[in-house]
């Protein structure tokens, strides 16, 4: 049977796939371009602040968040997967935009576009496979930022970081 987690343990993990690591309290988090991620999830473009219980496993990053508008609008909480091959770096000790002076963790990674000609021309290229298929996924993917405000982000930083020269993704 595979292990279940969350608030209410309604997320249940891939087969094989353990718990490193989590944060016992739940946390801010901040996204780069924060009120496009709200218009994804609440499909309105508004301001608002994320909270989350942050999980570690062997296999990715999981997030129970709870989207909670500065607007009238009602809180929604989901489940954010982060897989460890789209991370690109890490800087420990560092802050987002909305901070207020607290430090966290700043991941950057990968996304996919939608839309537009980048995300097409790099759907074409992965098709073809090989070293044009790795530009392609390159291409079709677009940078962003997430800073989590972990009390012990250097901890979480060592942790992820170990898994990434483990797998071989750094």
């Amino acid at each position: 049977m595979r292990e279940k987690i969350g608030i209410s343990f309604d997320f249940e993990l891939e087969e094989g796939e353990k718990v490193l690591q989590e944060s016992p309290t739940v946390v801010d988090v901040e996204f780069d371009k924060q009120e496009d991620f709200f218009q994804t999830i609440v499909g309105e473009k508004i301001k608002g602040r994320v909270l989350a219980k942050p999980y570690l496993t062997n296999q990715r990053i999981l997030m129970w968040l709870l989207l909670v508008p500065f607007e009238v609008a009602e809180p929604k909480s989901v489940w954010y997967i982060l897989p460890f091959e789209n991370i690109h770096y890490m800087r420990p000790g560092k802050s987002g935009k909305m901070s207020r002076g607290r430090k966290g963790l700043e991941i950057e990674f990968a996304t996919p576009k939608v839309g537009g000609i980048a995300s097409s021309i790099g759907k074409r290229l992965m098709d073809k496979g090989g070293i044009t298929g790795w530009i392609g996924s390159k291409i079709g993917k677009e940078k962003t930022k997430i800073w989590l405000y972990l009390l012990d982000f250097p901890i979480w930083n060592m942790n992820i970081t170990r898994i990434l020269q483990e797998k071989k993704l750094i």
